[in-house]
Order: C-alpha cells, then structure tokens, then sequence
C-alpha cells in the first residue's frame, strides 16, 4: 500500500470516529451505529482485534438506541462506508452475526 493511499485511509477512519459522535449527539443512532460498523470491519481487515471489539461494542451499543422492529427501521440507507458493504437490513443481529468474533 503506498503511503498516499495509507494516509487516505486513516483520514477516512478518523472522520467516521467524529462522525459517530456527530450523529450520536443529534440522535442519530442508527447512522451512527452504521459508522461503528464500518470502522469494526476496516479493523478487521487490518487484523486489529482490540480496535473492532471496541467499535463492535460502540455498533451494538448504538443499534440498540434506535427502534429495529420492522423493515422500515432495519432497512440501511447506505449500500457502503468507506468501501465496507453495509447490510441492507442493519440491526442487532446482523451485527452481532457479521461481528461475531469481536462481540464479547
């Protein structure tokens, strides 16, 4: 990977953390759950485990803040994040589901 490119990627990561707390403060929990979500995933890709516990804990703490009961409420607004595909219907278990190994 070249530094460039590397660079783009921790700028990218740290928006989302500011994003998450954005959205968290306004009441947007489900937005803000989605950011965790990705930023679980990019550490997982990058083989860090302590860093997608703890964005894998922020995600399920975040998702249970919002309603999940229909498909209205599950469906996801965003396809993907910072090139992470997120799940079309987004709720405690597909979280749960696609984090299982970070989830304590």
């Amino acid at each position: 990977m070249s530094e460039l490119h590397g660079s783009s990627i921790a700028v990218s990561e740290r928006w989302l953390e500011g994003a998450i707390e954005t959205h968290q403060k306004a009441g947007d929990f489900k937005k803000a759950a989605v950011y965790a979500y990705a930023l679980a995933r990019l550490a997982e890709k990058d083989k860090d485990e302590s860093r997608a516990r703890y964005f894998t804990a922020r995600c399920l703490e975040l998702v249970n803040q919002y309603p999940t009961d229909t498909l209205e409420q599950c469906a996801s607004a965003e396809v993907s994040v910072a090139g992470v595909l997120i799940p079309g219907l987004f709720h405690e278990g597909t979280v749960r589901r696609d984090l299982a190994a970070f989830v304590a």
